[in-house]
């Protein structure tokens, strides 16, 4: 793993992050955009994979946030 892939992982986390952060605060309005907004910005998420070199650390991007929300 080079080291643009480690940045490209962490922007994505951070930017994740930010999403449900947002989302929280537009859930306590209005429940139904917040869910709707979230799912779209998380589906952008597609549009990072060109930025990873190694195909693993795809694998990484794509299965810990799935693993995170089975712990959480």
């Amino acid at each position: 793993m080079i080291f643009s892939d480690i940045l490209a992982l962490i922007i994505v986390y951070v930017y994740v992050a930010i999403i449900f952060v947002v989302a929280e605060l537009v859930l306590k309005t209005r429940p139904e955009v917040s869910r709707k907004f979230l799912h779209i910005m998380v589906g952008n998420m597609i549009f990072a994979m060109p930025f990873f070199s190694d195909p693993w650390v795809m694998v990484w991007f794509l299965t810990l946030c799935h693993f995170s929300q089975i712990l959480g």
